[in-house]
């Protein structure tokens, strides 16, 4: 099984995928990125596109250990968040567009950096196989050993 976790995006199903939105497209009231409703160690890929953004802290640290507990031996999990660093660093430099940091942005409500979320999903016992920015994002894939 493969999971698709966006943030109020109504067009982004993908084929083979099972789609989870928080506010567009969550099949049951009672399920939140911290609990999906699904069994432990039966996912392979879990791709989560801003989603970390737009909770706290402590929301985010704990959606991420409950995702690695949904990921099967070997199972990965690709984030990519805005990387408040990166952000930072082009605004100082004046070399960013506004209408891109607005829509990357928006109702967030925490600043996160490539290099903390690395720390994060290391505590969870995941494998960093990649992180590294593109733009203003920090895109970080990891494995479940």
């Amino acid at each position: 099984m493969n999971i698709l976790l966006t943030y109020n995006d109504k067009q982004r199903e993908m084929q083979g995928w099972h789609w989870f939105d928080e506010i567009t497209n969550l099949p049951d009231e009672k399920l939140s990125y911290c609990s999906l409703g699904l069994e432990q160690a039966t996912v392979n890929k879990i791709f989560s596109e801003n989603v970390l953004d737009r909770l706290s802290p402590q929301d985010a640290a704990h959606a991420v250990r409950h995702w690695t507990k949904l990921l099967a031996h070997n199972g990965v999990l690709c984030l990519v968040v805005t990387d408040f660093e990166e952000v930072a660093r082009n605004y100082q430099q004046m070399e960013f567009d506004m209408d891109m940091v607005n829509l990357r942005l928006g109702d967030r409500r925490s600043l996160h950096t490539l290099v903390q979320l690395v720390s994060v999903l290391k505590n969870s016992g995941l494998k960093i196989v990649m992180a590294r920015n593109e733009g203003l994002a920090a895109v970080i894939v990891a494995r479940r050993e």
